[in-house]
């Protein structure tokens, strides 16, 4: 194997390696995304309802300044 065919190689193999961690930092932000959208809606819902926005604070993990502009 010539040097120009390892580097190719080790060229295919880093770009591989960099969109698998693409992909998977990917999934966790979209994850987290996802969990903060839920912690709003319920948020908003127990807000309706008339519960303390510290107690929703306490429970949804948000903060009383995020609860307050729902």
């Amino acid at each position: 194997m010539t040097l120009e065919e390892e580097y190719r190689m080790e060229k295919q193999r880093s770009r591989e390696e960099g969109i698998e961690i693409g992909k998977s930092q990917g999934i966790e932000i979209g994850l987290q995304e996802g969990k903060q959208e839920t912690q709003r809606s319920i948020a908003t819902k127990m807000k309706e309802s008339g519960m303390e926005v510290q107690q929703i604070a306490e429970m949804t993990e948000l903060s009383i300044e995020e609860i307050e502009k729902l």
